[in-house]
């Protein structure tokens, strides 16, 4: 496991994903990985921004990358997955909830991905809780229906949108 203390900003609109110094494939033989992080978001954190984490990263060119991210916002926490092309966030399950986090208060948050075989083929499952309470789920298949995905080695931290500045401390990554 990896553990630390981060800080990221973004200055303009867009997503910036910090990539943990370690390959997943090390020390978790079926990817299966849980984040766990404190993030205190700025006192100025705009509505429209957003923290969170991502799993099952690798790049795609152009310093995007492909993999399920989960997007936390004052009212609303999104989990999707970075297009394997284009690297592009598409939007799979939302959850609102006024005043999810607030500004300047921290906020502990657990995202696990595991992959699970039935009948149907592969699929991933992608569990957020925050603050303890399981806050949002996906089973997303591997099928010709839904943006392509697999596995990959990376995993990490997000800031999204301009103004977002988050302090994350407390960052363990272990097999999930």
């Amino acid at each position: 496991p990896i553990y630390g203390s981060y800080r990221a900003g973004a200055r303009q609109s867009g997503s910036w994903s910090l990539t943990a110094p370690l390959r997943l494939s090390d020390f978790s033989s079926d990817y299966s990985v849980q984040i766990d992080t404190d993030a205190t978001m700025s006192q100025t954190f705009p509505d429209d921004a957003a923290w969170g984490a991502t799993c099952w990263t690798r790049p795609v060119g152009s310093g995007q990358v492909a993999g399920f991210g989960v997007y936390v916002q004052p009212q609303q926490i999104t989990l999707g997955v970075f297009d394997q092309y284009t690297g592009a966030f598409k939007p799979v399950k939302t959850h609102d909830a006024e005043g999810l986090v607030k500004p300047g208060e921290k906020s502990h948050l657990t995202m696990t991905c595991r992959e699970d075989t039935d009948a149907d083929g592969p699929a991933a499952v992608v569990r957020v809780q925050l603050n303890g309470k399981p806050t949002i789920a996906m089973t997303y298949a591997r099928s010709v229906k839904n943006l392509g995905w697999q596995t990959g080695d990376g995993v990490g931290l997000l800031a999204a949108g301009k103004g977002a500045d988050v302090f994350y401390d407390n960052v363990v990554i272990a097999a999930g």
